[in-house]
C-alpha cells in the first residue's frame, strides 16, 4: 500500500507562499522539513529495469538558471522487491512553491495539472529527468536525454567493489530547465501516450499526441475546420501544401487561418485548455505540383511563439536514412480529424491508425493512377482494408516511435478517389515525405531550430 500522504498546513510566520493545488495526491506530497519545502512521489514500480522519472512544474515569475533536481528514496537493494519507488522533487528555491503540472514514470503519466495561468508576472516552465539503469554489476545514473554515459565512467563504476548487485553513483544528476520552456530538441516527440499498439480507427486520449493542431478557416462570420497540423517548432506548423495553396496562387488568405493548439476536442476549441495562433506567414513549397504528392508542404509561421507545456509539444523531423527500399514495412501511426466510419466529414476528437510503409515499387504495381500522384518525394502507406486517414486529415503526419520519441516521417496528401470523390482506403495512401524534404523544411523555420 501507499505510505500515508498528507499536505502539510504551514504557518504564515515560516512562509507566506501559497501551497498550489495538488492535481494527484495519491502520488504526489507537498512536505516541509526543517523549514525547507519540497515534494515527494511514490510510484508503482513496474519491474523495469530502466528507472525513468520526469517531471515538470510551474511557477508565476520569470526566472533563469534554475535546476529541478529528482532523487531516489527508496534504497537501492530493496528496489526490486518494492511495490513502489519513492522520489525526492527537490525545488529551485523556497520563497515561490511551484505547481505540478505532470508527472511520468517509464513512458506512463500518473499525474497531470494545468499550468499557472499567464500574467503580467510571467510564467517559468521546468522540467526535469532522471534514468536510473540497473543490471548485475552497477547501479548507473543518466540524467536527462544526454549522450549514454561514457566507457570510462562505466569502468569506474565496475572497478568498485562489490556485495549486490547496485551501486549508487558518486555524480550529481543534471537537469533540464528554462525560464519558459525546455529546448524544441529536448521537447519535441514526447507523446501523452500509454500505449503504442493502435486499432482500427480507434479514438485518440486527450492530447495523447501535442503536436497535432486543428487549421480553421473563416466562412464568412464562422470558422470551419481545414486541415491537420503538426507543431515543428515553438513558432511554426507544418501542413500540406494542398491545405492552402491552390496551384500558384493562396487557397486561403492567411488573415483567414486560425490554428487551435493544446486541445484535442475540436467541438469546444474555444474553451479554457485551448491555445489559439493566427496566420502571420504561408510557405508553401515552391515545387508543390496540384492534384500530386509531389513536395505537397507548406509551414505556417504563427503570430507569436508557443510555450511548451505537457499539451502542447513539438514533433521530432525525421532524421537518418530516407531511403524507401529500408522504409518499406516500417509501422506508423497517423491521427486526424477527418471523416469517420461513420461517415461524418469531421471528427470531435481525432482518430488514430497504425499502417506499414510500403515500397514505391508496391505502391505503383498496386493502381495505374498512382503514377500521376507519387514522385520521388512521396511514400505510400495503407492497410488496404478500409482504416487509414481520410478526407479532413489531409496535413496529418505519418510518426513513428524511435527510441521512446515519434518522429514526423510523412504527411497525409492525396489518395485514389471513389466516384464520390471519396478516398478509397482499400488502397494506399500518399504521402508527402518529410524526411526527403527536410533541408527546405530548415531553411524555412531557420537550420538553428532543427539539429
Amino acid at each position: 500500500m501507499l505510505p500515508q500522504l498528507f499536505l502539510a498546513v504551514f504557518a504564515a510566520s515560516v512562509c507566506s507562499q501559497t501551497i498550489p493545488e495538488n492535481p494527484c495526491p495519491e502520488f504526489f506530497t507537498y512536505r516541509q522539513e526543517r523549514g525547507v519545502f519540497f515534494g515527494e512521489i511514490n510510484v508503482p514500480y513496474d519491474g523495469s529495469k530502466n528507472l525513468n522519472l520526469a517531471v515538470n512544474i510551474s511557477m508565476v515569475g520569470l526566472y533563469q538558471n534554475l535546476k529541478l533536481r529528482l532523487e531516489l528514496l527508496t534504497p537501492a537493494d530493496q528496489i526490486l522487491s518494492a511495490q513502489y519507488l519513492k522520489y525526492r522533487v527537490n525545488f529551485p528555491f523556497q520563497n515561490v512553491v511551484p505547481r505540478i503540472t505532470q508527472i511520468a514514470f517509464n513512458g506512463r503519466i500518473f499525474c497531470y495539472g494545468s499550468s499557472e495561468q499567464v500574467s503580467m508576472k510571467g510564467v517559468t516552465n521546468l522540467w526535469s529527468n532522471i534514468v536510473y539503469r540497473i543490471n548485475q554489476y552497477t547501479y548507473n545514473i543518466q540524467s536527462g536525454f544526454k549522450e549514454p554515459i561514457s566507457s570510462n565512467n562505466l569502468n569506474q563504476y565496475n572497478n568498485e567493489p562489490m556485495n549486490n548487485p547496485f551501486i549508487h553513483p558518486t555524480t550529481e544528476t543534471t537537469t533540464t530547465t528554462t525560464t519558459t520552456c525546455p529546448t524544441i530538441q529536448d521537447n519535441c516527440g514526447i507523446a501523452n501516450d500509454i500505449q503504442t499498439l493502435v486499432l482500427k480507427g480507434e479514438k485518440t486520449i486527450e492530447n495523447e499526441y501535442p503536436w497535432l493542431v486543428a487549421m480553421f478557416h473563416r466562412q464568412g462570420v464562422s470558422y470551419e475546420f481545414q486541415c491537420t497540423g503538426n507543431l515543428i517548432t515553438d513558432r511554426h506548423v507544418l501542413t500540406a501544401g494542398h491545405c492552402v495553396w491552390y496551384y500558384k496562387a493562396p487557397l486561403i488568405d492567411k488573415s483567414d487561418i486560425l490554428l487551435v493548439l493544446g486541445r484535442s476536442d475540436i467541438s469546444h476549441w474555444a474553451s479554457a485548455g485551448a491555445l489559439i495562433r493566427t496566420a502571420s506567414q504561408v510557405t508553401p513549397h515552391p515545387n508543390y505540383k496540384q492534384y500530386s504528392g509531389h513536395c505537397d508542404l507548406a509551414i505556417i509561421k504563427m503570430n507569436e511563439e508557443v510555450i511548451f507545456k505537457p499539451t502542447i509539444r513539438p514533433i521530432c523531423l525525421w532524421t537518418g536514412d530516407t531511403d524507401l527500399k529500408t522504409f518499406a514495412g516500417v509501422r506508423g501511426v497517423v491521427a486526424g480529424w477527418g471523416k469517420s466510419s461513420e461517415g461524418r466529414h469531421v471528427v470531435a476528437t481525432p482518430r488514430k491508425v497504425a499502417m506499414p510503409a510500403v515500397s514505391q515499387e508496391t505502391c505503383l504495381r498496386s493502381h495505374a493512377n498512382f503514377r500521376n500522384l507519387t514522385s520521388d518525394m512521396t511514400f505510400c502507406a495503407g492497410n488496404r482494408d478500409g482504416s487509414g486517414p481520410c478526407n479532413g486529415d489531409s496535413g496529418a503526419g505519418f510518426m513513428v516511435k524511435k527510441e521512446g520519441r515519434w518522429y514526423l516521417r510523412g504527411v497525409v496528401s492525396t489518395a485514389i478517389k471513389k466516384e464520390d470523390f471519396s478516398c478509397d482506403l482499400n488502397e494506399f495512401v500518399v504521402f508527402s515525405d518529410v524526411g526527403k524534404l527536410r533541408e527546405w523544411v530548415k531553411g524555412v523555420v531557420g537550420a538553428g531550430l532543427l539539429k
